[in-house]
């Protein structure tokens, strides 16, 4: 940060003071004279104070820096670089990145606590193991609340400190809902018994979180770079907080039901909207907030109306990314057909192996994630590697539906111990992939070009969740798979 004399409009300085206690107070707030170390600058107007770090090591103590009594208020004094200190104390760090990790968790913990809660599902509801893939489609169906979000944001620009809370809160609403009618059905519609209150809520649940998803990242913008990164985390690890409440309950056991379970959720994401509020009110959220946040919010206000989320058509563009898009479709298409058969994979009274090959599938793409972080290089064929992955993903899965299905499951050995050790190969090759690609794209189209082809991107892989969820809906529907029965047991 370069500092020149004060022109029109710029704010005036107050108290400076320096790391060492020395106070300095400056005729009319119209002087700035240099101290050893840090030294906090306050804004009249807001009354933040900001702390500097002195990059200039020939500068003495009381040199003059910055004034009003000047003739050429166009001519710099000194020309004197600053940079921002770090002045945050490791516990208030700490602090910091713990609190924004659990937000993270926030978005999409209700998701998957309801996809967690499937064993229990599977043995209560009408839809037997099919239940699974009527809450996927449900998930990919509340896609169309993101977007309807997105459209209004686009047209009337909503402000992230409303959009967050208000949208969370819906969700705590939606979870106590759940608690009370989760096992509600009816023939309302279809000519068989349905739950439709889980359906209809599951919806929400994916609307809240694809919705709130995006919200977040923007807000945890407006604070030090390293809690974007924390929510990053949280986002990850929101599946394994819902699997720690379903292994807490043993859905062979069931040491508590559903609707204490959703208890529970209710409970956890009220939590976050808590630690939500304390970023507006204790010191700790001003401090941690990024130096460029006032900078950050006019830009976003100043910004013009536009449906700029959509991605724009370059023939040329998208062509020179052809295969990484193709290559998105289909893993998708791999990934999101394979849950929906889990259920299939445990004998009757066994449900409780289901809760686990659900955390498996929730827990392992983020360790696929974090390999591909810190293994990602660049190299000449790199198009390459996503469609290696994909070949083992290919034969992971194809074994997978195999064993499950009634034409061939005896051919094909099929025990959870199987199931469990092949699905977590599938879902980190998963993890690993996808991050890959979205790596290679913003190295082959860094800036703008990047953006538009990271929009393509995203709406490839939505192409082919949609064509996976489709495919898996299709199968149970004309009933291919096999259902196993407690004699199976003996060969776990």
């Amino acid at each position: 940060m370069q500092f020149t004399p004060r022109t029109p409009g710029y704010p005036r300085l107050g108290s400076v003071q320096s790391d060492v206690d020395e106070s300095y107070s400056t005729p009319n707030s119209d002087d700035l004279r240099v101290s050893s170390g840090e030294i906090l600058v306050e804004d009249l107007r807001s009354g933040r104070q900001t702390p500097f770090m002195m990059d200039e090591p020939d500068m003495e103590d009381g040199d003059l820096l910055w004034s009003d009594n000047h003739e050429h208020d166009s001519e710099p004094l000194l020309g004197a670089s600053f940079r921002i200190a770090d002045t945050l104390s490791r516990p208030r760090l700490v602090c910091g990145f713990l609190l924004f990790v659990v937000l993270g968790m926030a978005p999409q913990f209700l998701q998957n606590a309801i996809f967690s809660e499937t064993p229990m599902f599977m043995q209560m509801l009408p839809e037997g193991r099919a239940i699974t893939a009527n809450l996927l489609t449900a998930f990919f169906l509340a896609n169309i609340i993101t977007l309807a979000y997105l459209i209004i944001d686009s047209i009337w620009p909503l402000r992230d400190d409303i959009v967050l809370p208000t949208v969370l809160t819906i969700g705590v609403v939606n979870t106590i809902l759940l608690s009370f009618f989760w096992d509600t059905s009816t023939e309302f519609i279809s000519s068989t018994e349905t739950s439709w209150p889980l359906l209809i809520c599951a919806f929400i649940a994916g609307g809240v979180g694809n919705t709130s998803t995006l919200v977040l990242f923007n807000f945890a913008s407006l604070y030090m770079p390293v809690f974007s990164t924390a929510v990053s985390v949280g986002y990850a690890l929101s599946g394994f907080g819902a699997s720690i409440i379903v292994w807490a309950q043993n859905p062979s056991s069931s040491n508590f039901p559903p609707d204490v379970f959703f208890l529970v959720a209710t409970f956890v994401v009220v939590f976050c909207l808590l630690l939500y509020a304390l970023l507006h009110i204790h010191p700790l959220g001003t401090q941690i907030e990024s130096p460029d946040k006032e900078l950050i919010e006019m830009a976003r206000h100043q910004a013009p109306q536009t449906t700029s989320f959509l991605p724009l058509w370059d023939g040329e563009l998208v062509r020179s990314v052809a295969p990484l898009l193709a290559n998105l479709i289909y893993g998708a298409i791999l990934t999101f057909s394979v849950p929906a058969m889990l259920p299939f994979m445990i004998p009757d009274g066994h449900e409780s192996w289901l809760g686990y090959l659900n955390s498996i599938y929730l827990i392992f793409p983020s360790i696929g994630i974090l390999v591909a972080s810190l293994t990602y290089w660049k190299w000449p064929y790199g198009a390459i590697v996503p469609w290696l992955v994909s070949l083992l993903e290919t034969l992971l899965a194809g074994y997978m539906f195999l064993a499950v299905m009634d034409a061939t499951h005896e051919v094909f050995p099929s025990t959870p111990w199987i199931h469990g050790i092949l699905l977590g190969i599938f879902v980190l090759c998963s993890g690993y992939r996808s991050t890959f690609v979205f790596m290679r794209i913003r190295d082959v189209h860094p800036g703008d070009s990047g953006v538009q082809v990271g929009k393509w991107a995203a709406c490839a892989t939505q192409f082919g969740a949609l064509l996976g969820i489709g495919l898996s809906d299709l199968m149970i529907g004309l009933q291919l798979f096999y259902v196993a029965t407690i004699s199976t047991s003996s060969n776990m």
